[in-house]
């Protein structure tokens, strides 16, 4: 079996199946903030300095930059999460797709490199019925590393039996769309206490 770390046919067929499964059934400001505080976390406990950014359409609706990070790490959100929303795919599926064909998607893509970034990280929220309706991105670590953190903050999110977090000190603002399908609210888990 060809390792797909290290052949890009077999890393598109593995990137677009994280995509077709990590769907949700909503996703809300309240959602944001809940993704958004275990991506934290987790990078947090590992130490990682990484930048993290979470958009529901134009709207951002959670940002954290953690030690370690800088200005650059925003300009990189802000590219890598241009090309889901141009391309309705996570980035480092997009610029794995480029390099499955032979080249690189600076070099043949006919978007400026100024504002599109096909390196991992950024990865599209995805609503049953509805399609993508956002991006959650994250840079700091290496392309691979920045998406990984990203898909198992998405699998532990959906995962139904994750302890719920504490909710934000303010309440969140209601939904303005009623018609948009609501089920119960996704959990995450407590931080690990200190050692």
């Amino acid at each position: 079996m060809t390792d797909p770390a290290f052949d890009p046919a077999a890393l598109v067929a593995v990137l677009r199946a994280q995509e077709d499964r990590l769907v949700l059934r909503r996703f809300t400001h309240e959602d944001a903030w809940r993704l958004g505080c275990l991506l934290a976390d987790t990078a947090r406990q590992r130490s990682a300095p990484v930048t993290i950014d979470i958009r529901r359409g134009h709207q951002q609706v959670f940002h954290c930059a953690l030690p370690g990070t800088s200005p650059d790490n925003d300009d990189w959100i802000d590219r890598k999460r241009r090309v889901v929303e141009r391309f309705s795919e996570s980035s480092y599926l997009v610029g794995t797709r480029f390099r499955a064909k032979g080249t690189t998607f600076e070099a043949s893509s006919p978007l400026d490199p100024c504002l599109y970034a096909a390196h991992g990280g950024s990865f599209p929220i995805r609503v049953e019925g509805a399609g993508v309706i956002g991006a959650v991105t994250v840079s700091g670590l290496a392309q691979a590393e920045d998406h990984a953190m990203v898909v198992e903050a998405l699998e532990t999110f959906l995962a139904p039996d994750v302890p719920a977090t504490p909710t934000p000190t303010t309440a969140p603002e209601p939904d303005p769309d009623p018609a948009r399908p609501v089920p119960g609210p996704p959990t995450v888990p407590p931080p690990a206490p200190a050692p």
